[in-house]
């Protein structure tokens, strides 16, 4: 592509899950392996892979421009055990599948980047669902969390209207801290906030030292189903003179009534404080008529009395509707990829998977450090693999090594979309300038690619119209000019032994990056 004339800068890489651990093993190799002469414009990282990506991963180094959304960086959801709450509907099924680590210039963590809201429930509905549905039910529950971070910018970008919700972080020190409200404010120049777009508009124009940039932890609330956009509102008491412990109950009097609480410590209101609390709807409010505000102390008698409320403030940042509501112009095979070697029986830790393994354009790879960094996870899958040595499990020992994938025999697939072809062109990692000319790909357009994640593979639309979210990003940015190669690398990415497909991140990664310089 960059012998094509394309611009690496024009050039936007999207993935989820271990897809995303690929977009940054893209990053990482086209910088290795033209010497830091080329790096691409933009990442996206749709809940990036956790388990197996302690040392190299995804990171800010990796584009100019690096964002990613978490939706499943925890295990359980926070419960309040005196809240009378069902405990089982606070487990997260495998919500433990994303990354908790801040990876990129701007992370996104909806919700707090765990307990995603329609995700959370062990229910009898739940139950029910199972029960009527069997496993389809339970692996639609397990990776919910996980795969919410492909449908919250997809559903907003098929769904806005020029006055519609749009989802925007807020820069906050922590979940607690904005859950609060106290961190609903924009700034004068909209810097606290950042669109949790995929647009590269909306984002600085370049990022030439992105080891000093600020790292900014964004969050924002989502509703429980699509288009899951929610309008954020803050209400602010700032007091006068009171000590008295608390709540006060707020009604607003707007498009739809409002009722919010805000209750003081056990020390009560303090003199001169603002005290904060944050409100979210699906519907646009508009201007607030009323509000009444009433009282109810603590312990009776035990401290002063009220005093005076200096000021009741309800600001609305309208999801700074006015600023980032602005669309940009229309620009004018049959064997395994993982083998066998002649006379190691497919043992799952060898001396051979650990030695390098180089491949002509994609360059040397090892299991080593991957296979020390995951021992945590696997060494009694490692054990219980090894004692297996007969000829007659070697295809079995064979799903379990973590070796490097030979990219000749991996079957991935660049699917290549351009805004006038009418088909999609099938290219290889290796497609020359020739084929890639005749294909219709424009290098004056930008360019963005789509990779997906574990046990997943690139969908078309069904019967129905539902539509893979590969194929909502790639429709979208096709119909703004861009061209979109969509990878398919679900050869390799459906390993029965998952780390055996997060490791060979680093060999697709490495196929991109040679697919981009060529």
């Amino acid at each position: 592509m960059a012998t094509s004339g394309t611009d690496p800068y024009d050039i936007h890489l999207v993935g989820h899950s271990l897809g995303a651990q690929i977009c940054g093993f893209t990053g990482k190799n086209l910088q290795l392996i033209t010497n830091g002469t080329l790096k691409v414009g933009h990442i996206t990282g749709l809940d990036p892979a956790g388990p197996g990506f302690t040392g190299k991963r995804l990171d800010p180094e990796d584009a100019n421009l690096v964002t990613v959304i978490h939706t499943s960086a925890g295990v359980t959801k926070n419960t309040n055990p005196f809240s009378g709450e069902n405990p089982l509907e606070s487990v997260q099924l495998f919500g433990f599948l994303g990354c908790s680590d801040s990876l990129a210039h701007f992370d996104f963590w909806p919700n707090g980047g765990s307990g995603q809201r329609g995700c959370e429930k062990i229910s009898a509905e739940f139950l029910n669902e199972i029960a009527t549905s069997g496993f389809n039910a339970l692996a639609q529950k397990a990776k919910c969390d996980h795969s919410r971070a492909t449908e919250l910018p997809t559903y907003e970008l098929e769904e806005r209207q020029p006055d519609s919700c749009q989802m925007i972080g807020y820069q906050c020190e922590s979940y607690g801290d904005f859950s609060a409200g106290k961190c609903a404010d924009c700034g004068p120049d909209n810097e606290l906030c950042r669109p949790m777009e995929f647009w590269p508009e909306y984002w600085p124009k370049r990022i030439d030292t992105p080891t000093t940039l600020l790292l900014n932890e964004l969050f924002l609330l989502t509703a429980s189903k699509d288009p899951f956009c929610l309008f954020h509102y803050q209400i602010v008491i700032l007091m006068e003179e009171t000590s008295v412990a608390g709540t006060f109950t707020l009604n607003l009097k707007t498009v739809k009534p409002i009722v919010a609480e805000i209750e003081s410590d056990l020390f009560g209101f303090k003199s001169g404080q603002n005290y904060t609390y944050l409100y979210t709807d699906s519907q646009h409010l508009g201007q607030i008529a009323e509000v009444m505000v009433s009282f109810e102390e603590n312990i009776a008698g035990q401290f002063n009395h009220l005093g005076q409320i200096a000021e009741v403030m309800v600001s609305f940042e309208e999801n700074i509707a006015g600023q980032f509501h602005k669309h940009p112009e229309h620009a004018n095979s049959t064997e395994s990829a993982i083998r066998v070697k002649q006379g190691i029986a497919g043992v799952y830790e060898t001396e051979e998977c650990k030695s390098d393994h180089c491949f002509e354009d994609v360059g040397c790879f090892n299991s080593r450090q991957f296979l020390d960094e995951i021992d945590k996870y696997a060494h009694f899958i490692r054990k219980a693999a090894n004692l297996v040595h007969s000829d007659a499990f070697s295809k079995l020992n064979n799903d379990f090594m973590i070796c490097p994938a030979d990219p000749t025999h991996a079957d991935v697939h660049f699917r290549l979309y351009t805004p006038n072809a009418t088909q999609n062109v099938i290219l290889t990692y290796k497609a020359d300038t020739t084929v890639l000319k005749n294909s219709g790909f424009d290098p004056e357009l930008k360019t963005l690619f789509v990779v997906h994640g574990y046990v997943d593979k690139y969908r078309g639309c069904d019967d129905y119209q539902e539509c893979h979210w590969m194929e909502r990003i790639k429709n979208y940015f096709i119909s703004h000019d861009y061209n979109v190669v969509a990878v398919d690398w679900s050869k390799v990415g459906s390993s029965p032994n998952y780390f055996n497909s997060a490791f060979n991140t680093r060999v697709i990664g490495a196929m991109i990056a040679t697919f981009i310089r060529r």
